[in-house]
Order: C-alpha cells, then sequence, then structure tokens
C-alpha cells in the first residue's frame, strides 16, 4: 500500500510540472538558412562565381571553398550561377522556414563568352566587328592548356611547389621554345583573341575582386592592366562611379569577348552588397597598334 500511495504522490508531482512547461517555440518565421556550394565537372570548387538570387535582389560570389550562404523565406526559388568559361545555370530550391540546407550545383567547362546577355551598355561601348570570330574562355587550374587559334602558341599550367599555386608557360611551336609568363593561386581565366597575338587573363586570386590583364605573345610586350585603360577613356562621372563601386562594393573586372583586334569587351562582377542583378559590361579600346596599320 505504501508503495502504491508513493506512486500516486510522484505522479501528483509530476503531471502538474509537466503541464507547466512552455510550450516549444515555432520556427515558421526563421528563414531558412542555405549553403550552396559550386563544383566544376571535376569536382573541384569554383571560387569567384556569380550567384543570383532574384527573389532577394541579391547577388553574392563564391569563398575560396566555392560556397555562398544566405537566408530566404519558404516557397520555391531560383537561383542563377555563372563564370567566364562555365555554362551558366540555374537551380531551383524549394526550402522550408527554420531549416539549414546545402545545395550543391555543378558547372559544366566550355562557355562560349559570346552568349552572355547585355543589359546594360555604358556610353563607350564599341559595335561589335563583323570579322571577329568568338574564342572560348578556358579555367585553369582546370584545364592544363589553350592552344591559340592559329595553333601557333600554348598557354601551358605548371603545378608549382606549394598548394593552389601554378605556374604559366607560353609555348611557341614554330620555334620550339617556352617562357614563363607569371605565377598565380587559385584560378585564372584565359581569352584568346582570334587572330593569336593577344589573349586576356582574369585572374580570381585576389581579396578585392577579380583582375583582368591582356598580355601579348611577343616576348618583350608588356601586360596591359585593363582596369587602367578603362578608367582613363571613361568620362570624369562615369569614372568616379566605377572608382567607387571597385573600392567600396569590391567589384572585379572579368574579360567577356573580344570585339575586334585590340578591342576587348569586360564585365564588371563580383559586387559585394549590391541589390542589383544587371550584369555591366565596358568596352576597353587597348593602346595597341592594330595588326597591319
Amino acid at each position: 500500500m505504501s508503495n502504491l500511495i508513493r506512486g500516486f504522490v510522484w505522479a501528483g508531482i509530476l503531471i502538474p510540472f509537466r503541464c507547466s512547461l512552455p510550450a516549444p517555440q515555432s520556427n515558421s518565421d526563421t528563414p531558412a538558412h542555405i549553403l550552396l556550394v559550386v563544383n566544376d565537372q571535376s569536382g573541384a570548387v569554383v571560387p569567384g562565381a556569380e550567384v543570383q538570387i532574384p527573389s532577394l535582389r541579391k547577388t553574392l560570389t563564391t569563398d575560396a571553398y566555392g560556397s555562398v550562404s544566405f537566408e530566404i523565406s519558404s516557397g520555391d526559388h531560383d537561383v542563377r550561377i555563372k563564370k567566364p568559361g562555365f555554362l551558366s545555370t540555374t537551380k531551383h530550391i524549394e526550402v522550408r522556414n527554420g531549416t539549414t540546407e546545402t545545395v550543391n550545383v555543378v558547372l559544366n567547362i566550355g562557355s562560349p563568352c559570346p552568349c552572355l546577355t547585355v543589359t546594360s551598355m555604358p556610353s563607350n561601348l564599341f559595335p561589335k566587328s563583323e570579322d571577329v570570330s568568338p574564342t572560348l574562355a578556358v579555367p585553369f587550374p582546370n584545364q592544363s592548356e589553350d592552344v591559340s587559334p592559329d595553333g601557333r602558341y600554348v598557354i601551358l599550367n605548371e603545378k608549382g611547389h606549394r598548394r593552389s599555386h601554378y605556374t604559366v608557360l607560353l609555348a611557341d611551336r614554330a620555334r620550339k621554345t617556352r617562357r614563363k609568363l607569371f605565377n598565380y593561386g587559385g584560378q585564372i581565366v584565359v581569352l584568346w583573341n582570334s587572330d593569336g597575338r593577344l589573349f586576356a587573363v582574369t585572374d580570381y586570386g585576389g581579396n578585392h575582386g577579380s583582375r583582368c590583364s591582356v598580355l601579348s605573345t611577343e616576348r618583350n610586350a608588356p601586360s596591359i592592366r585593363v582596369v587602367d585603360v578603362l578608367l582613363a577613356q571613361l568620362h570624369e562621372n562615369e569614372r568616379r562611379v566605377l572608382e567607387d563601386r571597385l573600392r567600396t562594393d569590391h567589384c572585379g573586372l572579368e574579360a567577356a569577348t573580344w570585339i575586334g583586334p585590340t578591342r576587348l569587351e569586360v564585365e564588371l562582377s563580383g559586387c559585394r552588397g549590391t541589390q542589383s542583378t544587371r550584369a555591366q559590361f565596358y568596352s576597353v579600346n587597348l593602346p595597341l597598334d592594330e595588326p597591319g596599320k
């Protein structure tokens, strides 16, 4: 009997205590947390990829690990991922509030740059020449070499002694020579001019956006920093706007396509903190003599 009474006493204590516990808080109002990871076909991460989220009116850029994170409310959302040298893709995601999800995206290599859509055209954009054949942007170190359109030169990628450090060489098949061009860490994209004389290099290894340079196959020709040439060609107001975006939003310039023997179209991308999802393109008239002049 004493055990039975003691059982009722404990029950009498426990039941009111359990009934007085607060109800679990609902997560219905907490946005979902999304980690989006971008890889290429080989499984390597893709840093510097632009991730557009129209429903948030936001554009993000993948970090050195190929990832971005953001919060978004319940529902169906489309996320667009793009990077020069890759085919752009759109990922459809379904999320519920209060959840944490990892979304994996694979970018396929081999996108021709002319497929990019120009949605904002600055006043200094030159018309495209009819005689310029499009070339493919090639990402390194995903690829180990890139042959010039005329077949004479080969840009070679060699792995350095340290992890994620590489050396770029230029081989001349006609003269059977090769020379070192530069070192880099992370990832670059190479874009040959159709005449095989010049090529643009976009370097994504920096902490303040991508950097674009133009190099020549001529041994003693200096490399050209595209941003310096572009700023010198813009009107004062346009120059101030671009300088401010490069400095405060950490934007960078990417080589998009060649539109003439010495004219390169570049894209302003990778901007942080901007609400715009519209692409911005500029045409740069390089200070070089065109062939035959």
